[in-house]
């Protein structure tokens, strides 16, 4: 694993775009000044860097973590925002892996848009729920979604994503 002196000898970091640059290439190409790595398929940065004559893919915003406190982060680095690619540093935050999991954007089959909430069709209500909390059934989606969104902030604080 590479330490925050390698990692300072190798990119730059500016927090205020998030972006990592090349200080030193480690290859045949000279890639000095270039920006480092690449969006993955998932959404996050994976920036390749050779140590010890092996080159070993690492996630970018665990990197800046690295570069901006000279320590790998002990959990997991959340992106407050969302943006799996956005690695400014007032975007990160240390977190747990259950709060870095409430900091979830709705899931895609969700029909209702809203985290927690559904058509009860038994009941011809909109009904919610957040993390195993009843919240009840509402006549309309958007008292559901209200109720919805007080049990999000109540149950994870400053780590709550309405929809």
């Amino acid at each position: 694993m590479i330490t925050a002196e390698q990692l300072q000898d190798r990119l730059d970091y500016d927090p205020q775009t998030g972006e990592f640059t090349w200080i030193k290439s480690m290859g045949r190409v000279d890639r000095t000044g270039r920006v480092a790595g690449t969006v993955a398929h998932n959404g996050y940065i994976h920036i390749g860097i050779k140590t010890d004559g092996k080159k070993k893919l690492y996630l970018g915003h665990r990197l800046a973590f690295l570069w901006m406190t000279g320590k790998w982060p002990p959990n997991e680095v959340d992106h407050i925002n969302g943006e799996r690619s956005d690695n400014r540093w007032c975007n990160l935050r240390l977190a747990t892996r259950r709060q870095n999991c409430c900091n979830k954007a709705v899931r895609k089959n969700n029909k209702a848009g809203i985290t927690g909430v559904w058509f009860d069709t038994a009941n011809q209500k909109w009904a919610c729920s957040v993390d195993h909390r009843w919240g009840g059934r509402f006549h309309c989606l958007a008292q559901a979604a209200r109720k919805a969104s007080q049990l999000t902030r109540d149950q994870f604080g400053e780590f709550a994503r309405d929809s």
